[in-house]
């Protein structure tokens, strides 16, 4: 990488840790580093602007379910890009089935994004928006769900809840011990984000959903660790 020279002290200046501006050690000076899509390195098929990769994900390593959720994540990424498109196509996935819930998702079931705001009482912002509502399973029915909002992650069981705000994810661990796709949010277990779901091309999307609001969130943030 060649030398940046600030244009106020002349000073050697140094790439952010987010890889978006330059910063001038001697006099804070501050420069966006304009970078083209076509110069975005990609390894196994994923962006490196986002992610640390210290597993090796190629889609052969892995069987047909985790193949088929990267392959619909590294097409959120990598041709879909924006939140709005990944949400339209996260919609078309969800068509018939009321599994799925959002505040302003046309055609998607809105009465669950209430069901969230009533069991999660104040601690659900007015202002929060609802992305995502997911049921837990063929037998929870609206009593164990996970909430995914323009900020953060709740999971939801029956007497409690957990959350993680989407700029405090720090890894993500991958896991097909079972031979099912199971990503788990700072390799906390009762943080998943794809046990909720058995379309394994809306896991893909909502992992892309969850990675790409953790950066709109905190655009000079380390990258997301996948171990």
């Amino acid at each position: 990488m060649s030398e940046k020279k600030c244009p106020s002290c002349s000073g050697v200046m140094e790439l952010s840790k987010s890889g978006r501006k330059w910063i001038c050690p001697y006099c804070n000076e501050e420069i966006a580093n304009d970078i083209k899509e076509s110069e975005i390195e990609l390894k196994d098929g994923l962006p490196l602007n986002i992610f640390y990769l210290e597993k090796d994900m190629a889609e052969d390593n892995f069987k047909k379910d985790t193949k088929e959720l990267l392959k619909s994540l590294k097409y959120c990424l990598n041709e879909l890009k924006t939140l709005e498109r990944i949400e339209t196509y996260m919609k078309k996935l969800m068509a018939d089935t009321d599994s799925y819930g959002s505040d302003d998702m046309e055609g998607v079931h809105k009465e669950l994004a209430n069901v969230a705001r009533e069991r999660l009482g104040d601690e659900l912002k007015q202002d929060e928006r609802i992305i995502l509502y997911t049921e837990n399973g063929m037998f929870a029915r609206r009593k164990e769900f996970n909430v995914i909002t323009d900020k953060r992650c709740f999971f939801v069981n029956k007497k409690d809840y957990i959350q993680i705000k989407h700029t405090d994810i720090v890894d993500i661990k991958v896991d097909t011990t079972f031979g099912m796709p199971s990503w788990y949010l700072n390799g906390d277990y009762k943080k998943s984000i794809t046990s909720n779901c058995t379309d394994n091309r809306m896991l893909g999307a909502i992992i892309a959903i969850v990675c790409l609001l953790s950066f709109k969130n905190d655009t000079e943030r380390e990258r997301i660790r996948l171990v």
